[in-house]
């Protein structure tokens, strides 16, 4: 484990967590994209929920958000996250996150997985609860339990932020009666299109409207000012679901931020598509691609191959005009008349030259 002192706080960190800790490590941030997002959907005095809280990053950046007179009621399923977890809120926000060692599902349940090994180095922000067999640490197993929304006595809540792994249906389809009380803005994580192609029939059923945002995993401007970046050309994609009855003038001020209305299945594909990875980290796992692969064309490497092959033509081209002009060059070198006419210079050019000396 490390301490890191960062841009909210001073976290907990995993040593061996490939994405997220590293990410506090190295920038003293993580996902700041999103973070920026939520200052512009929270105000202080909010009540607010933070649906897989992992490490804590963002509950705490949410309880500075809301301030001493708000709340954040943080869901972190896992007991060796957990840990960590409550260990961060206490040091920079104990007063306003309350942390919860629970899963939020469609219903109320109990879930048994093994314990996992946090020596291994891996993403660990990127398991979902029913994942990990693979990184057991022993025979031990935990039981998580599993709670509906609706079943925990929450006051009213303006914003919940949903970051499981897929599982956001769950939580939400646990939320019906809360969502219809308090109307709260939600934002949802979106890493592929079979979990995430719920949004629109969320949006008929509750009356809210759907917007993407999609934003670099790396933050030039980092708390670190590190400008060494592991996170390559990597994007990170959410939805935005909001109740209609948003006055018009927020959408304004968000369209700048967002990435587009989410109206059918197809913006959300465009808007997977703007993330590289989305296509090494879903599209392969598909029935699909063993038959036609995921090494697809776009409109844009369309576009892209045409500029450079009327570049191609236009050097071609130009090669071609050289060639023929030193070609010209030499022919004109070896004619007669440019002999005689360089000799008749040369005797012209003597003369001239004593004469100034002469003068001068």
């Amino acid at each position: 484990m490390f301490k890191v002192r960062g841009r909210y706080g001073v976290f907990e960190v995993i040593g061996s967590d490939t994405v997220i800790s590293r990410s506090m490590r190295e920038y003293g941030e993580w996902a700041e994209g999103e973070v920026s997002l939520f200052k512009t959907l929270v105000r202080p005095g909010d009540c607010v929920i933070d649906v897989g809280a992992f490490i804590g990053t963002h509950s705490v950046a949410l309880g500075k958000l809301v301030g001493p007179s708000g709340e954040v009621f943080s869901f972190e399923p896992r007991p060796e996250i957990y840990a960590i977890l409550v260990k961060n809120v206490h040091n920079n926000t104990p007063d306003v996150v309350k942390t919860y060692n629970l899963g939020l599902a469609e219903k109320d349940g109990v879930l048994t997985t093994h314990s996992i090994d946090t020596n291994i180095d891996m993403n660990y922000g990127g398991l979902t609860i029913r994942e990990g067999d693979e990184y057991v640490a022993s025979k031990i197993n935990n039981t998580v339990n599993l709670k509906a929304l609706d079943s925990l006595s929450l006051p009213k809540i303006s914003f919940i932020k949903v970051d499981v792994e897929g599982m956001e249906q769950d939580v939400l389809n646990g939320g019906d009666n809360l969502i219809a009380r308090d109307r709260p803005k939600i934002y949802i994580e979106c890493n592929n299109l079979d979990k995430s192609a719920f949004a629109l029939s969320f949006c008929d059923r509750y009356e809210y409207r759907a917007f993407g945002y999609v934003f670099n995993a790396f933050n030039e401007d980092n708390f670190f000012k590190n400008s060494s970046n592991f996170l390559g050309k990597g994007r990170e994609m959410g939805i935005l679901l909001l109740p209609v009855e948003v006055p018009e003038t927020t959408f304004d001020q968000l369209s700048s931020l967002l990435s587009g209305a989410i109206v059918t299945l197809d913006d959300i594909v465009l808007q997977l598509l703007h993330v590289p990875q989305y296509s090494c980290d879903h599209l392969t796992q598909t029935a699909s691609a063993d038959v036609i692969g995921t090494k697809f064309t776009s409109p844009y490497s369309l576009q892209l191959e045409s500029e450079i092959q009327e570049l191609e033509d236009l050097r071609i081209l130009s090669e071609k005009k050289i060639a023929d002009l030193q070609q010209e060059l030499r022919r004109i070198e070896s004619s007669s008349a440019y002999k005689f006419g360089m000799v008749t210079f040369k005797l012209i050019k003597f003369p001239l030259a004593s004469f100034r000396r002469i003068v001068k």
